[in-house]
């Protein structure tokens, strides 16, 4: 199977922009996440777009590569995917930034809401072994409160169910029963 040029590009400029950056346990380098995302759209039968789209999903909301950049460097429907999965840090408050966000979800495209089901399901699946190996610690890294978080994946969920494909829809319910559990 070979990488198609928009993934391959996709790839290289998100390992460009995270270079540095670690994940919230301090040790894990960042560019994992996307790459876990974007496996789980793969292994959920997405296009390449939606592929790219989930390895540059977090590129305008954590690094300084603007939207209009993205857009011109990978088009329009992959701009509006990551466009859809970016919270507007702007909005003071994890949970109106939250509520705005899901507010752009309903609106947008059953492929953009594959990708935040593919960025929250890499997040609990994280989440879940990193509070396995801290009985519970982790938790302290976090603006939001155990409780939030949990509304929050399942907010992502209800809003993109419809979409999922079943394998995807079965493996997000298991890793919100696991995350539940160790909460």
């Amino acid at each position: 199977m070979s990488m198609k040029a928009v993934v391959r590009q996709a790839l290289i400029r998100a390992m460009e922009l995270h270079t540095g950056q670690l994940r919230k346990d301090g040790v894990t380098p960042y560019i994992v996440h996307p790459i876990q995302a974007a496996i789980l759209l793969a292994k959920a039968g997405c296009d390449d777009d939606t592929i790219a789209a989930g390895l540059l999903h977090d590129t305008v909301e954590d690094t300084p590569y603007a939207l209009k950049e993205l857009r011109r460097e990978f088009g329009p429907r992959i701009a509006e995917m990551v466009d859809a999965c970016s919270e507007d840090k702007a909005i003071q408050g994890w949970e109106k930034r939250k509520e705005e966000l899901f507010v752009r979800l309903k609106a947008a495209s059953r492929e953009a809401k594959m990708v935040k089901v593919a960025d929250a399901l890499a997040n609990m699946i994280d989440l879940a072994a990193a509070l396995a190996r801290t009985n519970g610690a982790f938790w302290k890294k976090f603006h939001a409160t155990p409780q939030q978080k949990f509304s929050y994946f399942r907010g992502v969920y209800d809003l993109a169910r419809a979409v999922l494909p079943k394998g995807t829809r079965r493996e997000y319910e298991e890793a919100l029963e696991t995350l539940t559990r160790l909460g």
